[in-house]
Parts: C-alpha cells; structure tokens; sequence
C-alpha cells in the first residue's frame, strides 16, 4: 500500500455531471459511458511518464530548461512526475507545451493535470478501457480498434468481460487520447470507453 492516499483507478468516477453523447468538445473532458464528463484544468501542472531516476535528470529535457519551473515533484507510482510552471499557461499555450514536451525522448507519455471538486490531483494514462456491444464479433473490433484507436498493446477480454478491451495507445499526450477515447465513446456499438486515469482520494478503512 502506497503512504500517501493515491490509487489508479480504472475509471468510472461515481459522479455525472453534465449533458449527453454528442456534446460539442468545447471543454476537456471523456464520456462515462453516455454521460459527458468535464474535466477541471490546471494550467500550471503537467505530468509526464519518464524512466529518469532523478529531478534534474527530468530538468534537463531542453523543453523544461527553457520553461519557468516552479517545482519538479516525484510521484509514489513508479516513473510518474508532476511539473509546476512558475505561472499557468493559458489553453493555447498549454497545448503547444504539452506536444513539446510529448517531443523529448526522455518522456513516455505527458498529460495535462485536471482538478477533482476536492482540488486534487488526477491525469490521463495512455490506457484505454472501452467495450463494444454484442453485436461486434471479434474480427470487427480488432478492425475498428487498428482503424480508431492505434495501440502499441491491446488485452482481449480485460476484466473477464467478453467484447472489453484495455488498449495502451500509441499517443504520447493526454489530449490526443482524449480525443481518441472519446471519438470510440460516441460509436453508438460502443458501450463505454474512457481514458484510465490517475487520481487522489483519501484513505478510508473499517475497524
């Protein structure tokens, strides 16, 4: 058990906020299976996925010299580390910072932080947990996958459920999978499909 109250959670987080398939992506955010989930950005905190053992290690990637850094923060999930821009970007900026940081070798994947209704914490992972409906057999959700959703790594029957998938995509940016999740989650074969993310919640437990 990590100390600090973290899990990963294979997502459906247990709130609906708002609107319905279809929505115009104005805003960032996924579908919980139909319902529209917006997500709070954070303009100032990007993490990103790195092998780097140390901070300065990360801090040398040219793309960070050259950004006001605030702080450089490792996370308890193993090769996760979230960067704090001495001010926030605004939304133009942030994507233009986020695919130059996807551009340094060094870094694995890189995700825009979003902010729970508590202020926590929690970013996108290049995973995909989705399903189709009964009426896709196997040889055409192989097809529909290798056409939408490019995967380096894709695990048939995720969970024990038959037509459930967990995909790890190709994408090396957490809006770029968004988009991709959320462009399967309005296929109306598609029961649900929503980026795995990592997020904070506090540790609870039963005397």
């Amino acid at each position: 058990m990590l100390m600090r109250p973290l899990m990963t959670l294979t997502l459906g987080l247990a709130c609906v906020l708002t609107s319905s398939i279809g929505h115009a992506q104005s805003e960032t955010g996924f579908y919980y299976f139909k319902e529209w989930m917006p997500l709070a950005v954070d303009a100032r905190v990007f993490a990103i996925k790195s092998s780097a053992l140390e901070a300065d290690a990360v801090r040398s990637a040219p793309v960070l010299a050259r950004a006001g850094i605030r702080s450089i923060e490792t996370w308890p999930i193993p090769s996760w580390w979230l960067i704090t821009l001495e001010e926030p970007l605004d939304p133009e900026s942030a994507r233009s910072f986020l695919s130059a940081l996807a551009s340094e070798p060094i870094f694995e994947f890189v995700s825009p932080v979003f902010r729970d209704h508590r202020g926590r914490p929690m970013w996108v992972t290049a995973d995909i947990l989705m399903r189709f409906d009964e009426s896709v057999d196997a040889k055409a959700a192989r097809a529909i996958l290798a056409e939408h959703a490019p995967s380096q790594r894709v695990e048939e029957t995720w969970a024990g459920m038959r037509n459930a998938y967990r995909l790890t995509a190709v994408a090396t940016d957490g809006l770029s999978l968004l988009s991709t999740v959320n462009n399967l989650a309005q296929r109306p074969d598609v029961l649900f499909a929503e980026p795995d993310i990592i997020a904070c919640g506090p540790l609870c437990c039963t005397p």
